[in-house]
């Protein structure tokens, strides 16, 4: 679901991960919820390729903090997701259950689309991204990988969100390994 569709038309693709945050008091609440070794900025080479968000929506205040971490980051998307295990379609984009401000000016304060999924999908999301933050020998199906592209380089989660269809499709592409 589009909670705000600033940015580009049809659609928008990056290399998903989870933005790293300052304030104390979120990275205390999301700890649970983001496994320590998941895929940050950090993880990525620089100059950065193009990056898309994932982080859950745990409170009004935290999820501007990861939108703003996102907007430092110069992503071209971020997903959002409620924490918890459903896979139920979500309420409308304008329900009370998406109000970060009064007056929305949060969508003015971040130029990228920003899109909700189910809580089960962003839970499995950002266990898989997890598993693609180190180098090939540590990620699944490694050997391969290793044997192919070398024991150094590293593989990360690709993601395309197709506006117009409305869907989320997520892939691991090759040449997204370096």
């Amino acid at each position: 679901m589009t909670l705000s569709s600033n940015g580009p038309g049809e659609s928008i693709s990056g290399l998903l991960y989870v933005p790293e945050l300052s304030n104390d008091a979120c990275n205390e609440e999301a700890k649970s919820l983001i496994p320590p070794n998941v895929t940050r900025r950090s993880d990525f080479p620089k100059p950065p390729c193009a990056l898309m968000a994932i982080a859950p929506w745990i409170s009004p205040n935290c999820t501007l903090a990861f939108l703003d971490a996102a907007n430092n980051d110069r992503v071209v998307g971020t997903v959002l997701y409620i924490p918890n295990n459903s896979t139920s379609k979500l309420p409308m984009g304008n329900g009370t259950i998406w109000k970060l401000d009064e007056d929305d000016t949060w969508k003015l304060n971040h130029p990228f689309p920003v899109y909700a999924i189910p809580g089960a999908y962003g839970k499995q999301l950002v266990n898989e991204i997890a598993l693609y933050s180190g180098n090939l020998s540590s990620v699944p199906h490694g050997d391969a990988l290793s044997s192919e592209y070398g024991p150094k380089a590293r593989a990360r989660i690709f993601a395309r969100v197709d506006v117009g269809k409305g869907t989320l499709s997520l892939m691991l592409r090759g040449e997204y390994i370096y």
